[in-house]
């Protein structure tokens, strides 16, 4: 994960929204038909989940809107790894999960431990 993730400071000058729940502050920065929502812990302040989607149809995209042994092809090819099914029908790659919807990648989602 990029080391600014974990600088709240440099998230709030840099959000186009943010809201906030009982145990959380979520920042949202919406950048070439992407969002990005950053989730910290209110207490103690700590990283709690990242997500990356693609909203905007328009925007051809190399890794989201695909099936999934298209993103397993091209994880392979750029790690050396591929996801792994959980007993839910889940998938994930360490602490990534990667959302599909109608059998096309929609998102990821990063928790960390």
């Amino acid at each position: 994960m990029p080391h600014e993730f974990s600088d709240i400071e440099y998230i709030k000058k840099n959000s186009d929204d943010k809201f906030s729940t009982t145990n959380n502050n979520v920042f949202v920065i919406y950048r070439n038909g992407y969002k990005l929502e950053i989730s910290y812990y209110k207490t103690p302040i700590k990283l709690h989940y990242v997500s990356f989607e693609k909203i905007d149809d328009k925007v051809e995209d190399f890794f989201l809107d695909n099936n999934i042994d298209t993103v397993n092809k091209n994880l392979k090819a750029i790690f050396n790894k591929t996801l792994q099914v959980s007993k839910n029908k889940n998938y994930y790659l360490g602490n990534f999960e990667f959302i599909f919807n109608d059998s096309l990648l929609e998102s990821i989602f990063y928790t960390p431990n």
